[in-house]
C-alpha cells in the first residue's frame, strides 16, 4: 500500500523477502519519503518476529504521527523488535547473521501526496516498484493518528466486521 506523488511515494508498506532465504520469514516494512524528489531523505522501519507467514493473513498498521514526527508498524496487533548485540561497541552486529528490525522511526516527515492511495505497488524515482504478487483482503484510513490500544482492538477483534454498504430501511 502506497500514497504517491509525481516521483515518490510518501509512505509505503510491504513485505521484504529475507535475501539470505527467501522461502523464510522476511519482514514487514513501511517506508516515508520525505519530499517528492529525486533523492528524498527517506526513514524505514521493519517488524519482524511477530508474524504469520507471508501467504497466510496478516493485519497490517502503519500510524504516522506528523505532529510528534514519528511512524510505527504494528503487525497483528504488536510493534515486535529484534536487536542485535554488539558487545565490543565497533558498530557491527557479533552475530553476521542477526539482522535489525525497528517497528519504528523518529524524526519523520512526509509529504502530502497528490495522487490517490496504491494497492500492489509503490513509486520511487518516477516508475511503479514494488509489486505485491498476493491478494489485499481490507484497507482502512483513519484520520489521526491510532492509539497502541486502538490498534490492537482492531487487530484482535475487529477482524471480521461487514464491509457490505448497508441497505436503508
Amino acid at each position: 500500500v502506497s500514497a504517491t506523488g509525481d516521483e515518490q511515494s510518501a509512505f509505503t508498506v510491504g513485505f521484504v523477502p529475507d535475501p539470505a532465504a527467501p522461502g523464510g520469514a522476511g519482514l514487514w516494512q513501511m517506508g516515508m519519503s520525505g519530499s517528492d524528489s529525486d533523492k528524498p531523505a527517506r526513514s524505514e522501519a521493519g517488524n519482524a518476529g511477530f508474524f504469520y507467514d507471508v501467504r497466510e493473513w496478516n493485519h497490517l498498521t502503519l500510524v504516522y504521527d506528523g505532529f510528534a514526527k514519528q511512524a510505527r508498524l504494528y503487525v497483528n496487533g504488536s510493534l515486535q523488535e529484534v536487536a542485535c548485540t554488539d558487545a565490543d561497541g565497533d558498530g557491527d552486529a557479533d552475530d553476521p547473521e542477526c539482522a535489525e528490525a525497528i517497528p519504528w522511526a523518529e524524526n519523520v516527515l512526509s509529504f502530502r501526496a497528490g495522487e490517490p492511495l496504491q494497492f500492489g505497488r509503490g513509486k520511487g524515482n518516477g516508475s511503479w516498484v514494488q509489486h505485491w504478487p498476493g491478494a489485499i483482503d481490507d484497507v482502512w484510513t483513519f484520520q489521526g493518528a491510532l492509539s497502541e490500544p486502538q490498534v490492537q482492538k482492531l487487530a484482535d477483534e475487529w477482524f471480521d466486521l461487514p464491509t457490505e454498504v448497508p441497505t436503508p430501511e
